[in-house]
């Protein structure tokens, strides 16, 4: 269990494949802010989106998994774009959750399926509290039996429910798979030099996920391991959000 004043990292995890607009993260962070149980100075929120399909250069969809070898500088192009695209996005969110002490981060993930892709991010954040988006909600049930951590869910209304206050330690041990991931501070929007931090990796380790820089195809492609089984340690919760950013400007 997570004391009240440890930093730590809150995940947001959603579908990087659908649109998402800057108002809807905006409004998620303002919620998270505003409820003063989840965010503490020195804490970290990690943006998580999935990509689960990945426009291939041929022209039509297909599952990331699909690109390694020849097809992954398609995928590399792809999760560059999007993480980008969150960070500015972000950029006046996370000016105002440095004033609080909390930092921003923005970290997508290109593989499939998407449920096991959440599981591994988790391990590999070692999250304090998750959030699943409300286009995850199909797959509670499954997420509610694989994540010991306490479990939130927004709703369509941009409400959050939470509907597992406390953690478990009864998960299952499930394949590890081979995913590809980059991830990106969000400095304050004040802040020169956004672009330079920027960690990418391959997602095979039980142990860690998101370490090292690779910044080239081919340093990616020695990274590659085979894969292994995990069971999911115990951390700690969830997290919550609103459409509170009315509060913000009151």
């Amino acid at each position: 269990m997570v004391s009240p004043m440890t930093p730590s990292h809150v995940v947001i995890a959603f579908d990087a494949t659908r649109d998402r607009g800057e108002l809807e993260l905006t409004l998620t962070v303002n919620s998270l802010r505003m409820r003063g149980d989840i965010l503490h100075s020195g804490g970290t929120i990690i943006y998580l989106g999935v990509l689960h399909r990945v426009v291939h250069p041929m022209g039509y969809h297909s599952k990331p998994s699909e690109f390694f070898g020849t097809g992954i500088r398609a995928v590399e192009e792809e999760v560059t774009k999007k993480v980008d695209m969150y960070v500015n996005m972000l950029l006046p969110s996370a000016e105002k959750c440095a004033d609080q002490g909390v930092s921003v981060e923005v970290k997508v993930t290109a593989g499939f399926p998407i449920k096991q892709v959440i599981l591994q991010e988790i391990m590999a954040c070692n999250a304090a509290w998750v959030v699943l988006d409300r286009h995850l909600r199909r797959d509670l049930r499954f997420y509610l039996k694989q994540i010991p951590c306490k479990v939130a869910i927004i709703q369509d209304t941009l409400a959050v429910d939470v509907v597992r206050p406390h953690t478990t330690d009864d998960t299952d041990t499930i394949e590890h798979k081979l995913f590809y991931s980059l991830s990106k501070p969000v400095p304050p929007f004040t802040c020169p030099g956004n672009g330079n931090n920027v960690r990418s990796s391959i997602a095979c380790r039980s142990y860690s996920v998101s370490v090292g820089a690779l910044e080239s195809s081919d340093m990616l492609n020695t990274n590659l391991m085979t894969s292994s089984t995990f069971k999911l340690r115990d951390y700690s919760p969830l997290l919550d959000l609103a459409s509170s950013s009315m509060q913000e400007n009151s």
